[in-house]
């Protein structure tokens, strides 16, 4: 007689979140959070497993992470990870509105920015120029050259995630 023995495997795999938790933009298009597989019996199907993070709104989060082992056994974890707030920044003077009339060939900027910890104000102007402003939460720019013609000012804040934000006059 001819004798097996077999062991049937109903355990699941373990799944262990990857560490540091990830963190991500606003609005960051393939964003994954991971999870290592084990499994000491049939193996893992596969070493690692992912699920898509949910970064349409800013804040700590979990995701459930889940995999199956070579028997067909799942397993899940539940992982953190973090969404980031971009910073914002506005314009107060000369005008809150997107558009001014100039009547100087210069404008002076004012305005305010919050939100992270902003790190730079910059100004860009669409017809040549731009620069760095004087402070962070509230910045300001004294002159800024305008040529003929309308001008688009750009004033970007970055914060020290690396994250922007833009207003335009």
């Amino acid at each position: 007689p001819i004798s097996a023995a077999f062991k049937v495997d109903t355990t699941p795999p373990t799944l262990t979140c990857v560490l540091p938790a990830p963190t991500f933009s606003l609005n960051q298009a393939g964003a994954e959070v991971l999870a290592n597989v084990t499994d000491a019996t049939s193996g893992p199907a596969v070493p690692q497993a992912s699920a898509p993070a949910d970064t349409t709104s800013s804040g700590s989060k979990s995701v459930l992470v889940s995999a199956a082992d070579l028997a067909g056994n799942s397993g899940s974890v539940s992982c953190a990870y973090s969404v980031l707030s971009p910073p914002s920044v506005t314009v107060a003077t000369p005008t809150t509105t997107p558009t001014f009339a100039a009547t100087s060939p210069f404008v002076a900027l004012t305005g305010t920015s919050a939100g992270g910890t902003v790190t730079q104000v910059t100004w860009t102007n669409d017809r040549g120029g731009s620069g760095t402003a004087s402070g962070l939460t509230s910045w300001a720019v004294p002159v800024i050259p305008l040529q003929t013609g309308a001008n688009v000012i750009t004033v970007t804040a970055t914060d020290n995630d690396g994250e922007i934000a833009t207003d335009t006059l």
